[in-house]
């Protein structure tokens, strides 16, 4: 016959298959309704999950942690190059390309602007 509860054994490495006659049961176990041990055990899952996400979370934190010091690690780098780039002497100019011939010749684009009719009429009312 099935029964609605469960015995739940405190210390005990094994769970009780059968319930034992009241007269023998121990001082280190309780019934416990099915319906609140499924809640409960439902509430331990959602309590083991949330600790691995609380481990992932933390995982990624440090991750971050440790990119956010390279970066300014790298930036610091970066400050200190182009500090010394700017105390060097310019560098000497490049020689100038010598200047088009003059006997190219060149072109000239023609443009016709057409202009929509209604501009034309305010220029007659201005």
């Amino acid at each position: 016959m099935p029964s609605d509860f469960h015995r739940v054994e405190f210390g005990a490495r094994q769970p009780a298959r059968q319930s034992p006659p009241p007269s023998q049961q121990s001082a280190d176990s309780v019934l416990v309704p099915i319906d609140q041990w499924n809640r409960l055990l439902g509430q331990l899952g959602n309590i083991h999950e949330a600790g691995q996400q609380l481990a992932d979370a933390r995982e990624r934190m440090a991750r971050a942690e440790t990119e956010n010091e390279f970066l300014k690690e790298r930036i610091r780098d970066m400050r200190h190059r182009l500090g010394e780039i700017d105390e060097s002497p310019p560098p000497a100019p490049a020689p100038a390309s010598p200047p088009p011939a003059k006997d190219a010749p060149r072109r000239r684009l023609q443009v016709e602007l057409a202009l929509p009719r209604w501009v034309s009429r305010l220029r007659h009312k201005g």
